[in-house]
């Protein structure tokens, strides 16, 4: 079939509809964002409503448009929408990918309402911590201390982040310290992303007492002692090293610094172990 104005071949029809209700969540889409509904008002009443459809599945399922439908809802304005058939199961990353982007919590989320388990596991934990980021909650999973890890994010985006059950005890028990060490954090400490990695390689280091540790730093905390600013991982750890050895006899004295040294040294050494 072609228009006959355009000889253009018609592809698919628009549909106008006030029923509202035959329109369905997608199980995976995020959520719509006040400040993007409260964007979408503003322009009808600066512009007047410009009828652009949403796209749904064959099920009525909005793969794109879910805000344009709420603020239509809302105002008792017609809604048009076109059917994509066939739309593959990840449809609504690649369209919302291409409009506004979405935060790695609406992949993990996309990912978890899909069933796949290691985004469950991972939603779990970030839940777990409503005080915590989720930068230095991917950093602990990771198990990263000397870089941030910018393929974890593009894994996360793409489906392929791996994260079992089997690991999620150790990270959960290693971000319980991060979140009290955080409570004491002020904000003209430095760079906080530095002191979580710092906490996190002291966390998982046999010969740190992190117990002992924390009941250090909070009593220096309370008594308004100030330190150097922490801008990088090294300076949070002798930072960290001073609060643990202040006033420490000789058998409790820990060269963190030191042990993260060795650390790197380690990574570095397995790293070139693995090279052809």
């Amino acid at each position: 079939m072609f228009n006959q104005e355009t000889h253009d071949p018609i592809i698919t029809c628009v549909y106008q509809t006030t029923d509202y209700a035959k329109f369905k969540r997608l199980e995976g889409n995020r959520e719509v964002l006040e400040a993007r509904k409260s964007r979408i008002r503003k322009s009808i009443e600066l512009n007047g409503y410009i009828p652009v459809p949403i796209i749904v599945n064959e099920k009525l399922e909005v793969l794109d448009g879910q805000g344009r439908l709420e603020i239509c809802k809302e105002k008792n304005l017609p809604i048009f929408y076109l059917i994509l058939k066939d739309a593959p199961s990840n449809v609504c990353t690649i369209l919302n990918s291409t409009t506004t982007p979405w935060s790695l919590m609406d992949y993990i989320n996309y990912y978890a309402d899909n069933g796949n388990e290691d985004y469950i596991n991972l939603r779990s934990v970030i839940e777990k911590f409503p005080s915590v980021s989720i930068a230095p909650i991917l950093a602990v999973v990771c198990n990263i201390y000397t870089h941030s890890d910018s393929a974890a994010n593009t894994k996360i985006r793409q489906g392929l982040f791996k994260f079992p059950a089997s690991q999620m005890q150790p990270v959960i028990r290693t971000l319980g310290y991060v979140e009290k060490f955080l409570s004491y954090w002020r904000s003209g400490d430095g760079m906080k992303a530095s002191f979580v990695s710092a906490v996190t390689f002291c966390a998982n280091t046999p010969e740190i007492d992190i117990d002992r540790l924390l009941d250090k730093f909070s009593d220096l905390h309370h008594s308004n002692s100030t330190f150097n600013k922490a801008y990088s991982i090294r300076d949070a750890l002798s930072w960290l090293e001073n609060v643990y050895n202040f006033k420490a006899g000789a058998k409790n004295i820990r060269h963190i610094c030191t042990l993260y040294d060795d650390h790197c040294r380690t990574v570095r050494f397995k790293n070139l172990s693995k090279q052809p």
